[in-house]
């Protein structure tokens, strides 16, 4: 998952941002539903009693079955997207056997995807799947229209090429947008995604049903 942010003026840019549009909000007397409003979004990723965060998952993480081989107690929060950036895919993964999603950024653009509550106590285990990441926070748009401020990961290293993911790393991707009901644009827009051709046996146990190839 790539992600570009630079440093301190990258965060402080998005917590501004969080607050005006909570602010905004707030003025049009419009509040948050009460699943919604137990979150701080302008300031933090975690919830009040800051025993979980709220994460942002646009890749494999999107299927449930494949988020819980590490973090189990994982909690479908609610799904959002993440405004003028797109979804790429880099480098090559052992694992998957083919480059794995990335976002970058891109004017007009939208990556959809699942916001997870994850327990303090498993966050770790989030951490070791993404070695190869760096943790960031960005502001995530709600199907409902709210933002919230979510971790996810970025790649360390911006030097991998741009590459093809392999059948099966894609269909773990459509089926957990399929799964979560994202918008159907963009669940086609997965699967019209041009892959390696690669849908033998992979390192992630997962069960993965065949979807659209190119």
């Amino acid at each position: 998952m790539f992600l570009i942010c630079r440093g301190f003026r990258c965060m402080q840019f998005v917590v501004k941002r969080v607050r005006k549009i909570k602010m905004m909000a707030n003025s049009s007397g419009k509040e948050l539903p009460p699943n919604l409003s137990q979150i701080e979004v302008a300031d933090s990723n975690t919830d009040k009693n800051g025993s979980q965060i709220l994460y942002f998952a646009f890749g494999s993480n999107l299927f449930t079955q494949r988020i819980q081989i590490h973090n189990p107690k994982a909690c479908f929060y609610t799904i959002g997207k993440l405004q003028n950036y797109k979804l790429e895919f880099y480098g090559y993964s052992s694992e998957w056997r083919g480059a794995v999603a990335s976002v970058v950024e891109s004017n007009r653009s939208e990556v959809w995807g699942v916001v997870w509550k994850i327990p303090l106590s498993e966050l770790n285990n989030l951490d070791r799947q993404e070695t190869r990441y760096d943790a960031c926070q960005v502001p995530i748009e709600t199907s409902e229209g709210y933002i919230l401020q979510c971790r996810t990961y970025k790649l360390k290293s911006a030097t991998d090429k741009i590459g093809k993911p392999s059948r099966i790393y894609k269909a773990c991707i459509a089926q957990g947008a399929i799964e979560h009901n994202l918008p159907q644009y963009y669940i086609e827009k997965l699967q019209d995604i041009e892959d390696n051709g690669y849908e033998g046996s992979v390192d992630i146990p997962v069960n993965i049903k065949k979807t659209k190839t190119n």
